[in-house]
């Protein structure tokens, strides 16, 4: 009954303090940028690219005559946190999810999204016992939580590194997780590093079984929420990406349907029935999983129209052209905005098409059912006419 009480009457916030404080934990640090003000001798303010603000994005257009779902029309306005590079002496790294501990023995949780990300992991609630190695020199982090995700991994990662890499000094190590190679295919990790100017050689993999105090750290907290994008930095990523990776000499234009048969989730049920269609209309059918990176590179900046359901593989669309057109399929009362926003930083045409869930899903989401003929009517009308 106590219990009771407490969860539904005390703020969890409150709750969180006093657990911390009950059990010896570190304080959560909630902003970077307040906390270096306040402790300049710890830290330098290497630039301030802006102050915290908001900002508006039209609504997407549907491309049925649907309605605008509530997610959508709730981020019309959205925030930018501050954006800021700092260097600050002595930073300590721990645990394989790379907590940092700021010098003064508090826990930033800006390598994550909400502070019960960062509290729920064993570098966080446990004394550390192990071994403190010091790192002399110049270092960055790029661990972030969901980091090595294909979408966040441009979105939420190398975004931090806009306008920022150029100021670190050439020597500057960057640290990623211990065996990221091998995650989802591992090479797009290593040529969009090269393609910015970060070799191989200055990349350290960190894997938590020693804490790892930097001589200077170099960092530059995201700017904005996940599903938002840093104002000018996926369209620079992007055409760096794109122009390392050579030219052949029969690219041309293309139009692309992604397929998602073989991942385990967010499956168009009845995407055998448009596939004859999209094939007649000159589609090409891509499983973008079974794909070297440089192909995809290759097919997105060379796309006029991209059609697929919900997924990492419309973040190839940082490689896309301005006004390349977009359709994304979403299953009905679980859309997720990230790509309609992506979309409108990088100056695409988008439009969302919503089929009906279908379950079971699979991994908590469902699949998707679509009108073959509303679905296919709307691209023939596309592919007939310059018009959207």
């Amino acid at each position: 009954m106590v219990k009771n009480f407490i969860y539904n009457f005390v703020p969890g916030g409150v709750r969180r303090e006093v657990k911390r404080r009950l059990l010896g934990q570190p304080r959560i640090c909630p902003q970077v940028y307040a906390w270096a003000k306040r402790n300049p001798q710890h830290v330098e303010i290497v630039r301030e690219f802006w102050a915290p603000h908001r900002r508006n994005r039209n609504a997407p257009k549907p491309f049925a005559n649907q309605e605008i779902p509530k997610v959508f029309l709730d981020h019309l306005e959205y925030p930018l946190y501050e954006k800021t590079l700092f260097r600050i002496k002595n930073v300590t790294m721990r645990g394989k999810e790379g907590v940092l501990f700021l010098p003064d023995g508090i826990v930033t949780h800006q390598t994550a999204w909400a502070p019960e990300q960062i509290i729920s992991t064993y570098a966080y609630q446990k004394k550390w016992t192990g071994p403190e190695i010091f790192k002399k020199g110049n270092y960055s982090t790029l661990i972030y939580y969901w980091g090595l995700g294909y979408y966040h991994w441009f979105n939420d990662v190398l975004s931090t590194l806009h306008e920022t890499l150029e100021l670190m000094p050439d020597e500057t190590l960057f640290l990623l997780p211990v065996g990221y190679k091998k995650s989802y295919g591992g090479e797009f990790y290593i040529k969009s590093l090269n393609a910015l100017g970060i070799a191989p050689d200055r990349i350290l993999e960190f894997d938590g079984s020693e804490s790892w105090i930097f001589e200077k750290l170099w960092w530059q907290p995201p700017a904005v929420h996940p599903d938002d994008q840093t104002p000018g930095a996926l369209r620079g990523i992007g055409e760096s990406i794109s122009q390392s990776i050579p030219r052949n000499s029969d690219e041309k234009a293309v139009k692309i349907y992604i397929s998602r048969k073989v991942p385990s989730a967010r499956v168009v049920k009845n995407e055998a029935e448009i596939l004859p269609f999209l094939q007649e209309a000159g589609f090409v059918i891509c499983k973008l999983e079974l794909m070297p990176f440089d192909e995809q590179v290759r097919l997105f900046r060379n796309a006029e129209l991209v059609v697929a359901p919900h997924g990492a593989g419309l973040t190839n669309l940082i490689f896309a052209k301005p006004g390349t057109r977009v359709v994304e399929i979403q299953a009905r009362g679980h859309e997720r905005r990230c790509y309609w926003t992506l979309c409108e930083e990088l100056g695409l045409e988008y439009r969302f098409y919503l089929g009906e869930p279908e379950f079971p899903g699979r991994r908590g989401e469902p699949d998707v059912e679509i009108s073959g003929a509303e679905l296919l009517g709307g691209i023939q009308k596309i592919c007939n006419t310059n018009g959207y």
